[in-house]
């Protein structure tokens, strides 16, 4: 399984993993994307072409990456114990 998404603000980080699944003809090749949270935090994507995690901004275009009868792991941290 890969790391799909990180989101990390001061106080918690978010990872979520799964495998990595090829997209569909039928699919647009961007759709929009809305990253919302309190305060400031850091979203990254996994990078079909590299296979690394990238930076975004909270409001971008992406490719999809979440897909119906796929199993996900979200893994939540705290570093402050208030997650």
């Amino acid at each position: 399984m890969a790391i799909l998404l990180t989101l990390n603000t001061d106080r918690w980080r978010l990872e979520i993993a799964g495998q990595m699944r090829e997209l569909p003809a039928f699919l647009p090749a961007l759709v929009d994307s809305l990253a919302a949270v309190a305060g400031t935090a850091e979203l990254q994507l996994l990078d079909r072409g590299t296979g690394m995690l990238v930076p975004v901004a909270s409001v971008s275009q992406t490719p999809p990456l979440f897909f119906e009868n796929t199993v996900y792991d979200c893994y939540l941290t705290s570093s402050s114990g208030e997650a």
